[in-house]
């Protein structure tokens, strides 16, 4: 009599698909909400908008740029709101900045 290897009856669930974009989203977020409790300041939507939309450029971008875009999708928020929390996400390591030869300041996130 041969001995054969047991055979597998059981049926295995697929390995489900992470969503990596919804993970680094979160994690952004959650970096953002640290810092500005270490800094006892209150995390609000329009941060959250902000370094959102500044992720989906994925490219150093103009605050200017990232404020009409903002302005299009209808989220009510200052020009003074976009450069505040730009520089904020770049003090919490969420943020990156680099000087164009222009003297203009552009950010991308990290």
């Amino acid at each position: 009599m041969k001995n054969n290897p047991p055979m597998l009856t059981a049926f295995t669930a697929p390995i489900s698909i992470i969503d990596y974009t919804e993970l680094i989203k979160e994690e952004i977020i959650d970096k953002i909400r640290i810092y500005c409790r270490s800094r006892r300041m209150l995390s609000s939507e329009k941060r959250t908008s902000i370094a959102l939309r500044l992720f989906e450029v994925k490219d150093f971008i103009h605050p200017e740029t990232l404020w009409m875009m903002l302005k299009k999708e209808n989220i009510n928020v200052s020009i003074g709101c976009v450069y505040t929390n730009l520089r904020l996400m770049e003090e919490a390591g969420v943020a990156i900045s680099r000087i164009d030869g222009n003297r203009l300041t552009l950010y991308r996130i990290r």
